[in-house]
This record gives structure tokens, C-alpha cells and sequence, in this order.
């Protein structure tokens, strides 16, 4: 796991102290499409917001509103497997 910050319990810093599993990074790193996309096995799993009857999907709108891209998504799309999907 890698994480930027963490805000919760006494549970989840005592689940997170000396844990060999969490990397704590700064955002510049964490938010970094290009290193998770060194991943080449990489796939990613969007959630549609919408689909028509046609079984079309749109995760890029909800009505007039803009959703941006995701991370995730962007990552997947810079691996050499090129598997986003939604």
C-alpha cells in the first residue's frame, strides 16, 4: 500500500506503525500516474456512473458535470499492457 496521509483511529495508526506492507510517500510521488504505469501487468477497474440501453458506459459525466480522469485509470493507460477498463 501507498499512502500520502492518514486520518482515523487509534486502530488504524497502531495498524499502520512499523507495518512492512504501508509506504508512506509524498503526493508527488503518490499521485504520479507514470509510476504505477511502470507496472506492466497493470489493470484498472472503473465504475461507470451510467449506462444506457445499448450497454454503452459513461464514467466521464454525470449530466452536464465533468468527472475527472482517475488516477488509477491514468496509470493503466501508461503501462505497456494498456488495460483500462471500465
Amino acid at each position: 500500500m501507498v499512502a500520502t496521509f492518514a486520518l482515523g483511529s487509534g486502530r488504524l495508526y497502531t495498524f499502520m506503525h512499523r507495518n512492512p506492507m504501508l509506504e508512506m510517500h509524498p503526493v508527488s510521488f503518490a499521485n504520479d500516474p507514470y509510476i504505477p504505469g511502470q507496472n506492466d501487468k497493470r489493470i484498472a477497474i472503473n465504475a461507470s456512473l451510467q449506462a444506457d440501453l445499448p450497454g454503452q458506459c459513461g464514467s466521464e459525466s454525470s449530466g452536464r458535470v465533468l468527472i475527472p480522469p482517475n488516477l488509477f485509470m491514468s496509470a493503466s493507460a501508461v503501462s505497456k499492457s494498456l488495460r483500462p477498463t471500465t
